[in-house]
């Protein structure tokens, strides 16, 4: 088993929960697909046409903010 540290406000999973929520409202709702092939058309499709114009991501968690929460010594959150 390997454990890995998550930062407390792990900010790269607000991105992919922004990516999932995008692709929930544009791509998967209100559609009906014939079949999974059909699903995984539209899903490249998508994905296709958006990295045409890709945007890059702005973190807001820095080195620094990490510091100063653990000079603060708080009890640290692990994630498995």
């Amino acid at each position: 088993m390997k454990l890995h540290w998550l930062p407390v406000h792990a900010s790269w999973l607000d991105q992919i929960e922004i990516v999932f929520s995008q692709i929930q409202k544009k791509v998967l709702t209100p559609n009906h697909y014939d079949s999974v092939r059909d699903l995984e058309r539209t899903l490249m499709a998508h994905f296709l046409e958006r990295n045409k114009k890709p945007t890059p991501i702005h973190w807001s968690y820095t080195v620094e903010k990490l510091l100063q929460q653990r000079r603060k010594k708080l009890p640290l959150k692990l994630a498995a």
